[in-house]
């Protein structure tokens, strides 16, 4: 598991994680308050092409935003390479995939409670992540 702090996060910032994910995989991204609050939850199956959207509040999920089709790339030889964009925009979460468009959810909690960014599953090689203003 990876973490990164975001102190001060608010529109147009975007967190950027960038890993390799092992074949068989479904990784996940959130930026969150706490373990019991996500603002957005990102969660991409590479065996079923699909990102699912979501938030937490006080433990209990929302109504998630399910996108099929989603093209993530060829795998190499160590597994597939990805970057995982979350961008705070006036009203909702733009989220890119490799530069792509994937989709957005709006805001359903202020943006400016975001503290953190939890990257999952544990040992999955973190290449980077960045946050950007």
């Amino acid at each position: 598991m990876a973490n990164f702090k975001l102190p001060g996060f608010d529109v147009p910032m975007a967190a950027e994680v960038r890993f390799i994910a092992p074949t068989g995989v479904t990784a996940a991204m959130n930026l969150m308050k706490d373990d019991n609050n996500y603002m957005i939850h990102v969660s991409m199956d590479f065996d079923k092409n699909t990102v699912v959207l979501n938030t937490k509040e006080s433990g209990v999920w929302g109504v998630a935003l399910k996108i099929t089709g989603v093209d993530f790339g060829q795998a190499g030889d160590n597994g597939l390479d990805v970057a995982v964009r979350v961008k705070a925009a006036s009203n909702h979460f733009h989220v890119t995939i490799n530069g792509n468009a994937i989709g957005k959810l709006d805001y359903r909690y202020p943006v400016t409670d975001v503290k953190l960014c939890k990257f999952f599953p544990p040992g999955t090689n973190v290449i980077s992540y960045s946050v950007f203003y």
